[in-house]
């Protein structure tokens, strides 16, 4: 059974189960990430890249949030990778950013299940997940174009593992935030607790 120290936990039974409603939350969250995405899209350079991946996490882990479900965070990324094909770490990939998003999630998921029993603030569980999956991401892309080259070059896919690590843990912190300001807001309890 899933621990329920946490108002906003569910239970076991409705953790693995998803309604009509979800894809709707799914498809409203993804439309306001790509509009993010988009309007960020203007800034060049390594702020714009870093902007970008933060607004990622920040989405990805919001929704770990609001949907709290198995697989949220998995699905959110792979609705949005085929909504914004110029994700960050993951434009020109083709089929492989499915891939990639795909071990993203799974990794949260995993990271979030081993931390239950050493963590007790599920708050925190998610921004740990979130912050060491997305910091993957680097070492996911460079395996998924060349196993050699990311052995050749691991110092540098390294750097962007810990870069990516650090952005992460600040838009998952964000993500946090934001939580916190809107989960008493009406549309998300009636989301939340109407049936």
């Amino acid at each position: 059974m899933k621990e329920s120290n946490n108002s906003d936990e569910v239970s076991e039974e409705n953790y693995f189960k998803y309604s009509i409603k979800d894809l709707f939350a799914f498809l409203f969250i993804v439309i306001l990430w790509a509009t993010a995405h988009a309007l960020g899209s203007a800034i060049p350079g390594l702020t714009g890249y870093a902007l970008l991946f933060i607004l990622m996490v920040v989405f990805a882990t919001f929704t770990a949030f609001f949907i709290n479900k198995f697989g949220a965070v998995g699905i959110v990324s792979l609705i949005a990778v085929t909504l914004i094909p110029s994700l960050p770490d993951l434009a020109g990939l083709g089929v492989k950013r499915y891939i990639i998003m795909g071990l993203v999630g799974l990794c949260f998921e995993i990271i979030h299940w081993l931390f239950t029993k050493a963590i007790n603030m599920d708050p925190l569980r998610v921004i740990l997940a979130a912050s060491t999956a997305f910091a993957t991401m680097p070492l996911w892309t460079g395996l998924m174009l060349s196993l050699y080259l990311t052995k050749l070059k691991i110092i540098q896919v390294l750097n962007l593992v810990f870069l990516d690590g650090l952005l992460a843990f600040l838009g998952a912190s964000l993500a946090f935030l934001l939580w916190f300001y809107l989960r008493t807001y009406p549309f998300i309890l009636k989301y939340k607790y109407e049936e």
